[in-house]
């Protein structure tokens, strides 16, 4: 399913962010708790943390202090091409 040497948040990350893209996750969503998907996952919190850490970085989600992670309002793309 996954290649051996992707990491496990990588391929944590690449599952949420798929569910995203196809709508399971609208934007405002909130997501799993970091323990919710590390329980989902068979991983450790802070693996589970590190996927969403990247899917920030990707910007698709923002967390907010206290309450979790959300999904972002998808960025709209106005250049000519």
């Amino acid at each position: 399913m996954h290649r051996s040497d992707d990491y496990l948040y990588d391929q944590i990350a690449s599952q949420l962010m798929a569910q995203i893209l196809a709508g399971a996750y609208k934007p405002g969503d909130h997501l799993p708790s970091e323990n919710e998907l590390a329980t989902q996952h068979g991983v450790h919190r802070l693996t589970a943390r590190q996927a969403v850490t990247a899917l920030v970085e990707k910007g698709l989600v923002y967390r907010l202090q206290g309450r979790g992670a959300f999904v972002k309002e998808p960025k709209l793309d106005y250049a000519i091409k």
